[in-house]
C-alpha cells in the first residue's frame, strides 16, 4: 500500500490545528475510535509508509518525520537515532534506555515501540519547555514568573485530591507543587512514603512527602494509579540532588531531570500493547532510575580521602576577589582544551555564563594580584583577564611559540612566562611591560618553570635544569628507571621542606632530590601508567595518574 504524500505530510498538522469542538467530533469517527494508542500507531505507520513513496516520476517531495527507524534496530542503530533526535547523548543512558524498551529480551527494538516512545518523549519534552500545559486536554496554566530560569515542568498529574484540596501535582527541576503553591523543594525532602488512604467506603494509593524543614508538615497526595510512577520520579530527582551535593557536581541534577523525562516517556509508552515493554513497564522504568540505585548502593558521596584531597586542591587554585566587589564566594578558573576559560562559583559550582575564548588551547593560568588572571595559550598569546568583568581586554604578544607555563615572584611584582622554544619573558605585574628576557639554548620542549630566589627550575621533559637570570645552566637533573635508562618528566614541584619531586608521564616512577645538594633522596614506584599533575597540600604531595584511579598521595 502506498501512502498519500499529502496526507502523510499534513495529517499531524491538521489534527493539531482543530478547535476543541472539531477535535471532539473527529474523535467520534472510526479513524479515532479506540483511544490514543491507535492514533499514535496510525501516525507511526504513516511515518514508515512515507518511505515507500515512488519518487521515480520526477516528483520530489520533502517528508521529514524526525527520521525514525523503519525496521528493527540494534543498540548501535538505536544510539544513532537517539542522538540524532537529541533525546540523549550519553552512551550509558542510551544503553539503559535500550534495555528498558526491550526488557533485555532481545537485541533489537521494533519500529512501533520506537515510534510510540518518541511521541511520548516529545510530548513530555515539550511540557518541560512550556509553562502552559495541556494534560488530558484540561488546561493547567502556570504564571510566567512562577518558574525560575533553570526550572522546567517535568511532570503534571491528573486531577487529584491532596492536602491543599483538589488540583494537579506538578514536578519541576527544583520542587513539587500544586499549581502556584509550593509543596516542598527537592533538596528539602527528608523521605518519601507510599501508603493507602482509607475512608469508610474506599481505599486509594497515595504518596506522602516528608520535609526536613522545621515546622513543615508532611504532604499527602492521593495519586491512585499514578502513585508508583510519581514515587519513582520524585525519588530519582531527590537522589540526584543528594548525589550532586555529595559529589559537588551540579550536572548530576540535570542528568537526574533527564532521567525523569525518559522514565515518564517509557511509562506512558508502556500503556500501549504494541510496545515491547507493555508487560513490564515498572521494570523498564526502574532500569532508568540510575541515581536511585547509586544512592541505595551508598555511592552518593565521594570517598573521604578523595573529598579531603579535592577540597585542598580547590583551595589552592581558587582566586579570592573579595577586594574587587561584594562577592563573598571564591572563584574557580578552569582552562579548557577548546581555548575557553570558564569560571565557577566555588560555593555553588555554577558556571558563569560568560567565558573567555582564546584562539587555541589554554594550558596555564596564574592569579596576578587580586584583580587579574593571566592565561597562556598555544596561540602564543597571554590573555590578561579582569576578574570582575570576566573579559580579556589586554593581550601580551611577545612570545613566538606556544606559551607553556606562568609563575610569579614571591612579592607579586614580576610574572615569568615560558614558551616551548625556551623563551622566558619577565613582565611587570603592575604595568604589563616587558622587563627582561631569558633564552635557553638548544631547548625545544620547555613545559614548566618554578622560581627559586633569582633562579629558575625549568622542565624540558628530558631533564630538570636550574638556570640564572642570564640563562646560564647551574645544574641539571635527569630521571632514570630501574635499568638506568632516561625517563620523560611530565611534572615537578618544589616542596616546602626543600625537596624536588618529579613524576614520569609514561611510567609510575617518582623521583625525589634534595634541592640544596642535588643528591638523590629516593625513587618511588606506583602501579599506574604515568602521572599528569601533582600538588602539595598540608604535608602531602598528591598525584593525578593516567589510569583513572583515585588520586595517589605521598608524604613529604
Amino acid at each position: 500500500m502506498k501512502a498519500n504524500p499529502v496526507c502523510v505530510r499534513h495529517v499531524q498538522g491538521i489534527i493539531n490545528s482543530l478547535s476543541d469542538l472539531e477535535r471532539t467530533q473527529l474523535e467520534q469517527k472510526g479513524l479515532y475510535k479506540g483511544g490514543p494508542m491507535e492514533r499514535k500507531t496510525m501516525l507511526g505507520k504513516l511515518r514508515r509508509m512515507s518511505t515507500e513513496i515512488d519518487r521515480g516520476q520526477g516528483l520530489i517531495i520533502a517528508l521529514d518525520f524526525d527520521q525514525l527507524p523503519q525496521r528493527d534496530v540494534d543498540l548501535h542503530e538505536f544510539s544513532k537515532h537517539i542522538r540524532l533526535l537529541d533525546i540523549a547523548v550519553d552512551s550509558e543512558v542510551i544503553e539503559r534506555l535500550f534495555q528498558s524498551l526491550t526488557l533485555e529480551d532481545t537485541n533489537y527494538l521494533d519500529p512501533d515501540t520506537f515510534s510510540i516512545f518518541y511521541d511520548c518523549w516529545k510530548e513530555t519534552h515539550e511540557n518541560n519547555k512550556n509553562t502552559e500545559l495541556d494534560n488530558n486536554r484540561v488546561a493547567c496554566q502556570l504564571p510566567e514568573d512562577c518558574l525560575t530560569r533553570e526550572e522546567g515542568v517535568l511532570k503534571v498529574s491528573k486531577l487529584i485530591r491532596c492536602d491543599l484540596g483538589t488540583g494537579r501535582l506538578i514536578l519541576t527541576h527544583k520542587r513539587t507543587g500544586d499549581r502556584t503553591e509550593e509543596v516542598v523543594r527537592i533538596r528539602d525532602i527528608q523521605n518519601l512514603e507510599k501508603f493507602q488512604h482509607n475512608t469508610v467506603l474506599t481505599s486509594a494509593d497515595a504518596l506522602k512527602i516528608y520535609s526536613k524543614v522545621d515546622g513543615q508538615s508532611p504532604f499527602s497526595a492521593i495519586l491512585k494509579e499514578e502513585r508508583n510512577q510519581w514515587f519513582m520520579l520524585v525519588q530519582e530527582l531527590w537522589c540526584g540532588r543528594n548525589i550532586a551535593e555529595g559529589t559537588k557536581d551540579s550536572q548530576v541534577v540535570h542528568q537526574a531531570a533527564q532521567n525523569v523525562l525518559l522514565i515518564n516517556a517509557v511509562v506512558l509508552s508502556g500503556e500501549y500493547d504494541e510496545c515491547a515493554h507493555y508487560d513490564g513497564v515498572e521494570q523498564a522504568a526502574e532500569n532508568l532510575c540510575y541515581f536511585t540505585k547509586r544512592r541505595k548502593e551508598g555511592k552518593d558521596n565521594l570517598p573521604e580521602a578523595t573529598t579531603e584531597i579535592t577540597v585542598k586542591v580547590i583551595c589552592v587554585v581558587t582566586v579570592d576577589n573579595s577586594k574587587g566587589d561584594n562577592r563573598s564566594s571564591p572563584l574557580l578558573w578552569c582552562a579548557m582544551g577548546s581555548g575557553q576559560v570558564k569560571v565557577y562559583d566555588a560555593s555553588t559550582w555554577i558556571c558563569d555564563q560568560q567565558f573567555i575564548q582564546a584562539n587555541n588551547r589554554v594550558c596555564c593560568l596564574l592569579a596576578v594580584g587580586t584583580d587579574q588572571v593571566w592565561a597562556g595559550s598555544f596561540d602564543t598569546t597571554i590573555y590578561v583577564i579582569d576578574i570582575h568583568t570576566h573579559t580579556a581586554n589586554k593581550q601580551l604578544l611577545d612570545h613566538v611559540d606556544m606559551v607553556s607555563d606562568l609563575t610569579i615572584s614571591q612579592d607579586g611584582s614580576t610574572v615569568y612566562s615560558a614558551s616551548l622554544n625556551g623563551q622566558i619573558i619577565l613582565w611587570s605585574a603592575a604595568t604589563l611591560q616587558k622587563q627582561g628576557q631569558i633564552w635557553l639554548k638548544n631547548v625545544h620542549r620547555l613545559v614548566s618553570i618554578k622560581l627559586v630566589g633569582d633562579n629558575l627550575w625549568c622542565c624540558m621533559k628530558k631533564s630538570l635544569m636550574l638556570v640564572n637570570r642570564e640563562g646560564e645552566t647551574l645544574h641539571t637533573l635527569e630521571m632514570k628507571d630501574e635499568g638506568n635508562s632516561p625517563l620523560q618528566i611530565e611534572c615537578f614541584l618544589l616542596s616546602q621542606d626543600g625537596m624536588i619531586w618529579a613524576a614520569s608521564g609514561n611510567s609510575g616512577r617518582l623521583t625525589v632530590w634534595d634541592s640544596h645538594s642535588y643528591s638523590l633522596v629516593k625513587n618511588i614506584n606506583v602501579s599506574c601508567r604515568g602521572f599528569s599533575k601533582m600538588v602539595q597540600t598540608h604535608g602531602k604531595v598528591s598525584f593525578v595518574s593516567y589510569n583513572v584511579k583515585p588520586v595517589q598521595e605521598g608524604h613529604l
